[in-house]
């Protein structure tokens, strides 16, 4: 058994809470410039293309993070002219550039081809020396590579990007035309990324590829149905929130946003997810991202002759809000070992340590992105504290949470974790011994200062939101569909008293209130429920189902001559806010046709549901 430490108690100094900065920053999407020896008029697209990005970015570093490039730089894998082509290009802004190789940078030298890379002539074929000099290039953000291939993993304002290369997989399709095509075993590194660099935290989640989950994917196709499906299924317990994609060479006009289906043979993962293709730049065509706090607005752009950035595609907009998913351990990247703290029951003061991971719940923490605070999974009502030492030798130890206060407030930057007011200092792992101190010190970069995500919660372990409710009490939330991510709204039209319930498609919809009229009832299949009913902000009109049944199903309302229907609020069991609407044997689902970006609000009495996540909870 081990045993606590008999310490003194500091004076924990309280301080006003200081929230994650919203995130305000744009970043650039293309693929395929694939520079040609042999077609000069097409290289000058894409020239134009890559400037125009890149002056974008130049102007406003700060701000414009980087471009995205989803592949195929060259035509031929030609490192001697195509990929110098590319390279004097991007040479102006080459350390925003986040770029992948794609099908026609994996070509298979011959043996003439091979021969003209040993007296470097202009035919030299040579993948290998395109992928080294993506690894090799110096960014402006610190990246995280996977030992082969130009696959990596980086972070912009708590938003996890992953540049897969051509797709997400371990091994080429050998039965295709494409068995040329390497995946450099980007699958391994795509779960052990999510797993220890996002873990629980509901981070969201860009993945970049060369090649789309729709139109690419069969037996004579870049990548087979069996990998696809595996690719999906690793982003099951994940806030992914888009795919950019390339490939396909639209000009202005193409199908390029996409929402992706969960692909055949995939028994987990998300249900549905936009895959955007967004070249070709070879037609002078790219993407702009622009991340508001919760918002990612994409805008696609032509660039014409005269170098003007022509709009093609107003804003879609994507939500990417934050979804937390649990508690995991985290393990110190030197060691091996899980962060701790002494005794098996935080309490005001229990020192933080670090010992032999063994997957118990006091070694298990849960991190809020946005108030920065890590809960232990023992005792969720215990934070990890920095007593206000966050210097050199500054003491770290559990004591009760208390959102405003900035001892407990922790970000995580490039790996380390380290105290929201003063990122000079990080969380340290002292020793590799059990019961080694954890402690504060300055950033040096140093291994002992890294943690990752480990071992994870279930998902059937995940607390839920509707366990903290109480009968009686009445709480702000937001509700917004899973699959399409369009969020409930009552229609600016009153007729007869009565509002229509809708699905706005555009925007984060409008605030509700949540009235509890029970205690949370644990369900034998281990979600849960409440009951309740649901009324608009200002609590003057309540949802409602109407009285007349057509094909089984009945119109959703907001009633506002004071009468609301009752409710019940019903878990998934795969995240903390994903819930199903229940009223009279009805289940409450968004209507399949879009018009102006809404859809109806509608009870299905088969019965059937659709999924929900609540966000912005907070009681009133």
């Amino acid at each position: 058994m081990r045993l606590s430490k008999l310490m003194l108690l500091p004076v924990v100094a309280l301080a006003t809470s200081l929230q994650a900065a919203p995130r305000n920053f744009d970043f650039f999407i293309t693929a395929d410039p694939q520079y040609d020896n042999a077609a000069f008029s097409r290289n000058a697209v894409a020239d134009r293309t890559l400037s125009a990005v890149g002056n974008q970015i130049l102007s406003n570093p700060a701000h414009s993070k980087g471009l995205l490039v989803a592949g195929d730089l060259t035509q031929n894998t030609r490192p001697n002219d195509e990929y110098k082509f590319y390279l004097n290009a991007i040479d102006p802004f080459k350390q925003y550039v986040f770029d992948g190789q794609g099908n026609h940078d994996e070509h298979e030298a011959d043996w003439v081809q091979a021969s003209g890379c040993t007296f470097g002539t202009s035919y030299c074929v040579d993948k290998d020396r395109i992928i080294s000099d993506i690894r090799s290039r110096n960014r402006s953000t610190k990246v995280n590579w996977h030992s082969e291939g130009s696959v990596y993993s980086w972070d912009w304002q708590g938003v996890h990007f992953i540049q897969l290369g051509n797709f997400g997989g371990n091994r080429n399709h050998d039965a295709s035309w494409a068995s040329f095509v390497e995946p450099y075993s980007s699958l391994n590194f795509l779960r052990d990324d999510l797993a220890s660099r996002v873990g629980p935290s509901g981070k969201p989640v860009v993945l970049v590829m060369h090649y789309t989950f729709d139109s690419d994917i069969g037996d004579n196709a870049a990548w087979s149905n069996q990998q696809a499906a595996d690719m999906w299924n690793a982003l099951e317990g994940y806030n992914v929130v888009a795919i950019f994609s390339g490939h396909i060479h639209y000009g202005q006009g193409g199908g390029w946003y996409r929402t992706t289906q969960r692909p055949a043979g995939a028994t987990k993962g998300p249900d549905s997810l936009p895959n955007i293709v967004a070249g070709g730049a070879l037609n002078g065509i790219y993407v702009k991202a622009s991340v508001r706090d919760n918002n990612m607005a994409i805008e696609r752009y032509y660039v014409d002759d005269n170098n003007n950035n022509v709009l093609i595609n107003g804003a879609t907009h994507i939500d990417i809000q934050s979804e937390n998913a649990g508690y995991a351990e985290l393990v110190n990247a030197r060691s091996g070992q899980c962060l701790d703290h002494d005794g098996t029951n935080p309490y005001n003061g229990a020192g933080a340590i670090s010992w032999g991971c063994a997957g118990v719940e006091w070694q298990r923490w849960k991190y809020d992105i946005d108030t920065g605070l890590l809960h232990s999974r023992k005792d969720s009502g215990y934070c990890l504290d920095n007593a206000a030492q966050r210097y050199n030798g500054g003491l770290v130890h559990t004591w009760g949470c208390w959102a405003p206060s900035v001892n407990q407030q922790w970000d995580f930057v490039d790996g380390s974790l380290r105290p929201r007011v003063n990122h000079a200092i990080a969380l340290d792992a002292y020793g590799t011994d059990n019961g080694s101190t954890v402690g504060q010190w300055g950033v040096h970069g140093g291994s002992n200062q890294i943690w990752l995500w480990g071992e994870r919660d279930p998902a059937s372990a995940i607390p839920s939101l509707l366990q903290t409710m109480r009968s009686g009490n009445q709480y702000d939330m937001k509700i917004r569909a899973k699959d399409n991510h369009c969020s409930l709204e009552w229609d600016g039209s009153l007729s007869g008293g009565e509002r229509n319930a809708k699905f706005d498609c555009r925007s984060n919809g409008d605030a509700m209130t949540f009235m509890a009229s029970s205690q949370p009832r644990h369900n034998g299949d281990g979600t849960y429920s409440i009951d309740g009913r649901i009324m608009t902000h200002n609590d003057s009109c309540g949802l409602e189902w109407d009285g007349s049944l057509s094909r089984g199903e009945r119109n959703a309302k907001f009633d506002c001559s004071g009468s609301s229907d009752p409710l019940t609020l019903t878990t998934t069991g795969l995240g903390s806010a994903e819930v199903t609407v229940r009223s009279n044997n009805c289940g409450l689902e968004w209507d399949n046709s879009e018009s102006g970006g809404e859809r109806n609000a509608k009870w299905d009495c088969s019965p059937s549901y659709d999924t929900f996540i609540i966000s912005e909870l907070r009681m009133k």
